[in-house]
């Protein structure tokens, strides 16, 4: 193993996906998973694998390094987008119902990870427009608890 490249860590994983459209109507979704944390060439990385009704499982990737987190996805939906606090930044989400581009309007990036700490989390919040239509504010909080 490079010296800068740690081992993978079992990790119980809640997120909780806060969805605001435009009108002020609020969606709740909560997932819970095993997956691992695992910290690489100046980066943290969360892999987790998730079943998607009408769709399977997909593999998911979050890797956050700095001010700066990536999600890419993949399996029965694709998708790639990076998220930078206080810029704009474009992506793409591919499912069976076709691609569609996606662009972020990233607000807020906070992730806590202490060495000394069994729990680490992470929130994003960003606006996300899909297809040239604003479709609400995100807000994803990523609650992880490594496993000893």
């Amino acid at each position: 193993m490079a010296e800068n490249e740690s081992a993978k860590i079992p990790i119980r994983l809640k997120l909780v996906t806060e969805i605001r459209d435009g009108a002020g109507r609020k969606e709740l979704l909560t997932i819970e998973e095993e997956g691992t944390l695992y910290s690489k060439e100046d980066a943290t990385f969360l892999a987790y694998k998730e079943m998607m009704e009408n769709v399977g499982q997909i593999s998911n990737v979050i890797k956050v390094k700095g001010d700066e987190v990536s999600i890419m996805r993949s399996g029965g939906v694709s998708m790639r987008q990076t998220y930078k606090k206080g810029a704009t930044t474009f992506g793409s989400y591919q499912s069976p119902y076709g691609m569609m581009e996606m662009v972020a309007k990233t607000e807020n990036i906070d992730f806590t990870n202490r060495i000394d700490s069994r729990k680490a989390k992470l929130i994003l919040s960003y606006q996300l427009q899909m297809q040239g239509e604003w479709v609400g504010r995100h807000r994803l909080t990523f609650m992880i608890e490594k496993i000893e």
